[in-house]
C-alpha cells in the first residue's frame, strides 16, 4: 500500500505478484520528500513486507498578504521541499509587528512559525490652516513613527495631541490636534515652537536675557516725583538774601539773649 497522489512505484519493481525476497522500490512524486517509512520494501517469508509504508509530502506555497509583503525572490519557487526556507520582506515603510519573516518547510508538509504581518500607518490629517507638522506627508510610515506638530503662530492647542505615534495596529496614537487663534491675553503668544537644538537654544536665552535687563535707574523708586526748576530773577536772588540774613540774625540773637539771661540769673546779690 502507498499514497499514489504523492508517491509513485518503480515500474521496474511492478509485478502483479511478489515471491518472498523479491524487492519492490518507490519514490516520491516531483516536490515531494520522504519524511516516514521506506522507499525499498522486501517480501518476507510470512507473506508481509519489511520495513514501513513510505510517506511523501511537500509544503505548498506559504500565504502571505501581497499588499504589505513581498516574497524573496532568491526563495521563490514552484514547489518547496521538507526542509526548503522560506524568507519574505515588508514592503517599503512597512514593519514587521507579529509572524516571522523566515520559515521552514516541515515534514508534516505544513510550514513553522506564522505568517508575517507587515503594517504601517496611513497618512495622517490636519488642519494645515492652523497647524504645523515636523514630517513631510508619505502614503504609508512604519511603525513607532512620531509625528510632532504645532500650533501656527497666534493659534493654541483647544483639543488633541501635538504628539502622535504611528502604533501596532496600523492606527496613530492620541487624536487629531485642533489649534486655534488665541483671543486675549494670549495674543501676544508668538507661537507654541519647541526648540530641540541646544545650541539654537542657548543663542535665544541669550537674546532673551539681553531684551529682560532692567534698567534700575529708570524704575519709579530712582526717579523723583517733582523737581523744582531754577528762578535766575535778580529779585528773586534779592528776596533770597534778605530772608536768608534774617533767619540767621534770629538764630544768633535767641542764642545770645537765653546766654544773657542764664548770666544774669547767676550774678550774686549784694
Amino acid at each position: 500500500m502507498y499514497n499514489s497522489s504523492t508517491t509513485d512505484l518503480d515500474t521496474s519493481t511492478r509485478k502483479q505478484y511478489y515471491f518472498s525476497g523479491e524487492n519492490i522500490t518507490y519514490k516520491c512524486k516531483s516536490s515531494h520528500s520522504l519524511v516516514s517509512g521506506n522507499l525499498n520494501r522486501i517480501c518476507l517469508g510470512n507473506g508481509s513486507w519489511s520495513g514501513k509504508q513510505p510517506v511523501c509530502r511537500n509544503c505548498p506555497d506559504a500565504l502571505y498578504n501581497s499588499s504589505t509583503t513581498d516574497l524573496d525572490i532568491s526563495t521563490r519557487k514552484q514547489y518547496y521541499f521538507i526542509g526548503d526556507n522560506i524568507t519574505y520582506k515588508c514592503k517599503s515603510n512597512h514593519s514587521l509587528v507579529s509572524g516571522n519573516l523566515t520559515r521552514t518547510c516541515l515534514d508534516n508538509g505544513s510550514w513553522d512559525r506564522k505568517q508575517p504581518v507587515c503594517r504601517s500607518c496611513a497618512e495622517f490629517t490636519y488642519n494645515t490652516n492652523t497647524t504645523d507638522s515636523d514630517t513631510a506627508a508619505v502614503q504609508h510610515y512604519v511603525v513607532d513613527k512620531t509625528i510632532t506638530f504645532t500650533c501656527k503662530r497666534n493659534h493654541r492647542l483647544v483639543s488633541g495631541n501635538l504628539t502622535r505615534v504611528c502604533l501596532e495596529n496600523g492606527l496613530w496614537s492620541g487624536k487629531e490636534p485642533v489649534c486655534k487663534i488665541c483671543t486675549c491675553p494670549c495674543q501676544r503668544l508668538a507661537s507654541q515652537n519647541f526648540i530641540k537644538d541646544p545650541i539654537v537654544l542657548k543663542k535665544r536665552i541669550k537674546e532673551l536675557k539681553k531684551i529682560l535687563v532692567v534698567n534700575r535707574s529708570k524704575l519709579s523708586a530712582s526717579i523723583r516725583k517733582k523737581t523744582s526748576s531754577r528762578d535766575d530773577r535778580m529779585s528773586s536772588k534779592g528776596i533770597g538774601m534778605v530772608l536768608g540774613v534774617g533767619v540767621i540774625t534770629c538764630v544768633l540773637l535767641t542764642i545770645v539773649c537765653s546766654d544773657l539771661l542764664m548770666f544774669l540769673k547767676r550774678r550774686p546779690q549784694k
